[in-house]
């Protein structure tokens, strides 16, 4: 497990100290870059940041936050993966070992309040499955942070 501890340490530097340079020598060589044509004149990447620098910034750092949530996702799903093997049992089974042990089905009208509130057309029927699943409540902090190097916060 220190191995992929290890590995998770050097995603998550790699992403945060790796990236902004590479990002930034992306924003020098690309300043010339032709990005719209307006009335006969040229519109580049260096008039955008300077017109539109604000909200450029605010979408990367937007797409640096989903990034890094993606990749601890990723980073979560891997750790839940390995302790299963560990323990030679199915992720299902982990799950319903460690997570869902103690929590009950909602009920009938607790899905069906959950089912008006969806934007669908289907049938209740239909999509009864689906909104069951989509209450199950996510694997306990406490069973992933086990897990997880101590650089990554939980």
């Amino acid at each position: 497990m220190k191995c992929n501890a290890g590995y998770a340490s050097l995603l998550i530097a790699g992403l945060c100290l790796g990236l902004a340079p590479v990002l930034q020598g992306q924003t020098e060589t690309n300043s010339a870059l032709i990005v719209a044509r307006v009335s006969g004149e040229n519109l580049t990447m260096a008039d955008l940041q300077q017109d539109q620098g604000g909200k450029l910034l605010q979408a990367e750092y937007q797409f640096y936050l989903n990034q890094r949530k993606a990749l601890e996702e990723l980073i979560d799903n891997r750790l839940l993966a390995d302790e299963a093997r560990r323990r030679n049992i199915s992720l299902d089974q982990l799950l319903n070992m460690e997570v869902y042990k103690d929590v009950k089905d909602p009920t009938e009208d607790q899905l069906e309040v959950y089912y008006e509130g969806l934007d669908t057309q289907e049938p209740y029927a239909a999509v009864r499955a689906d909104v069951l699943a989509a209450l199950k409540p996510a694997p306990p902090l406490s069973l992933i942070c086990v897990h997880r190097p101590r650089s990554m916060s939980c």
